[in-house]
């Protein structure tokens, strides 16, 4: 039903809240590590970048 869906939504929702919350501080030391690498010209030109971005989605985590 409609309200099935819209509860699966909310919940869904929440999750994704939680979850940012919990790794807020992760993320965000992430985010300033990759600006401290382009600061110090340490980017990946953006003729690199698709075969790079490739090269990471073989790697196994």
């Amino acid at each position: 039903t409609v309200e099935e869906v819209l509860h699966r939504l909310l919940e869904t929702q929440e999750e994704q809240d939680r979850w940012l919350s919990e790794n807020r501080e992760t993320i965000n030391a992430k985010i300033r590590r990759g600006i401290e690498q382009l600061d110090r010209g340490q980017g990946i030109p953006e003729d690199q970048l698709d075969a790079h971005l490739t090269d990471l989605k073989a790697k196994p985590e």
